[in-house]
């Protein structure tokens, strides 16, 4: 009986080392997710900068279309006036 308490005690510290161990483990795997993320939320960021600057660029090309179509239309209607 006097061996008992020790017993339980030792145990304990089993259950502790063996949880310390697997948290920690965790914790390196989610530090891990961590540094992906942010690496993929810079890369992501760069991709929408450089969206955002085709963006534009299509937008001249848009407005620039359409006054050409608009010319041409004009010239449409005026050859059917004609």
């Amino acid at each position: 009986m006097q061996f008992l308490p020790w017993i339980i005690i030792l145990m304990l510290i089993y259950a502790i080392y063996f949880l310390m161990i697997r948290y920690e483990k965790r914790i390196t795997i989610l530090s891990k997710l961590i540094e992906q993320n942010s690496e993929g939320i810079k890369q992501n960021r760069n991709l929408i900068e450089k969206n955002r600057a085709l963006i534009e660029e299509n937008k001249h090309d848009i407005r620039e279309n359409t006054k050409s179509i608009n010319t041409n239309l004009e010239k449409i209607d005026i050859d059917l006036e004609d």
